[in-house]
């Protein structure tokens, strides 16, 4: 960690968005074996509702808004590539064949596969590119999750939190993870620290050691009962609540 009087340029946040995507291009849809109505049933039920809101688009330039703008179900840029994807059991890796339900939801082939790769390649070049011409940055991996679809080798004994931090060991500080947790139950919110999701996305570029960016990073998922109401209507208020947090977090970043 920096003393404050080291810090010579403040840390840009950046803000990572990767499920809340609508887009269903024609070349990965060909591989959807179910109704389309069904299909979009499921997309709508999986997709981060609500992430997209926590960003102040008057204030944050696009270039370090790093949303990716298709369904999850057909590219999931979050998941690895390979069998140490866990999801990869549930046949939900980065090219999903299967949903939270087990139910099927495309025949995949190495052809997808491969038409799949280059837009989950693609991003995460956007990804690299956003942070490699900055000197520090603090990247929020922003989602929303439904209680009813967390799988099961997620769960314990504990509820549901409003909000999970996401913390990975080496790139987010405690000390921030602590300062989340404090303001977040401040706020109201109850919290949970990689429960029942874990880890924080770390751009490809940065693990390599392919910059000399100095990057933290956090993942704030909000539990969909915490930010909307009966009516499935967002709360505008609690919406409010955790991006005035993110800010508060941004500035607490620059003395780490």
């Amino acid at each position: 960690m920096n003393h404050p009087n080291s810090i010579k340029t403040p840390r840009t946040p950046v803000f990572h968005i990767p499920h809340a995507g609508d887009g269903m291009p024609q070349e990965l849809m060909e591989s959807v074996c179910i109704s389309p109505e069904e299909f979009q049933a499921y997309h709508v039920k999986m997709k981060d509702s609500g992430a997209e809101f926590l960003i102040n688009r008057k204030t944050c330039p696009a270039q370090f808004l790093i949303g990716f703008g298709i369904s999850r179900l057909l590219c999931d840029v979050e998941r690895f590539i390979g069998p140490e994807e866990v999801m990869e059991r549930y046949g939900m890796g980065f090219c999903y064949e299967k949903v939270y339900d087990g139910k099927q939801i495309k025949n995949i082939t190495s052809e997808f596969r491969e038409k799949t790769l280059k837009y989950y390649t693609a991003h995460h070049e956007k990804l690299d590119r956003a942070v490699s011409g900055l000197s520090r940055v603090i990247l929020f991996d922003l989602h929303s999750f439904s209680e009813e679809l967390v799988m099961p080798d997620r769960r314990d004994s504990r509820p549901m939190p409003d909000i999970c931090i996401g913390a990975d060991s080496t790139y987010t500080p405690p000390a921030l993870a602590d300062a989340a947790s404090e303001l977040f139950k401040k706020a109201g919110f109850s919290v949970a620290v990689n429960y029942p999701y874990a880890g924080s996305m770390v751009p490809n570029i940065v693990m390599k050691g392919g910059t000399d960016c100095d990057l933290i990073t956090m993942m704030i998922e909000m539990n969909r009962t915490a930010v909307f109401d009966e009516n499935r209507m967002l709360i505008t208020g609690r919406i409010d609540l955790i991006r005035n947090i993110m800010d508060r977090l941004t500035d607490i970043s620059q003395y780490m």
